[in-house]
């Protein structure tokens, strides 16, 4: 990861998303529209960064096929969650009701969450459909995306 990279997400919330995923690329939209503080900083599983951040937590895009989240990215204090947890800690960077949504799916029974995260990941990809590669967010947002130059092609 380039240094730039690193400075860039040092201390930030930063979510990492399948970028082929028709529904994690909403996730993401739906995100960034919502984070009027810029709270958020988003990078593609598939890219280099994003390999680099998870491989950390001995994960890879191919072994997480998830959402993942650090809080204080880059830092002594970094947190990191997948899965449920990532959603849930995401919203919870977001505003009124949003946040509140948030809380109240990190207090539902884990397993309850996992088991919903789970079915709906199987479906994902016929359900809301799978780009070749990462599309570029809109320029309002783009500026708050590291890692999509980086991208590792798809066998």
């Amino acid at each position: 990861m380039a240094i730039e990279q690193r400075a860039k997400l040092r201390g930030k919330t930063v979510l990492l998303y399948d970028g082929y995923c028709g529904l994690c690329n909403g996730m993401v939209r739906f995100c960034a529209k919502r984070d009027l503080e810029g709270k958020i900083w988003y990078v593609p599983l598939q890219s280099e960064t994003g390999r680099r951040m998870l491989l950390r937590y001995g994960e890879s895009p191919e072994s997480l096929e998830s959402v993942a989240l650090f809080l204080d990215a880059m830092t002594r204090s970094e947190r990191f969650f997948h899965h449920s947890d990532a959603v849930a800690y995401a919203l919870r960077q977001l505003r009124a009701p949003w946040n509140w949504v948030g809380s109240v799916l990190r207090w539902t029974p884990r397993f309850v969450r996992e088991l919903a995260y789970k079915l709906v990941g199987r479906v994902r990809y016929a359900i809301f459909g799978r780009y070749p590669r990462c599309p570029l967010p809109d320029a309002a947002i783009r500026s708050r995306f590291v890692g999509l130059q980086d991208q590792i092609a798809e066998p």
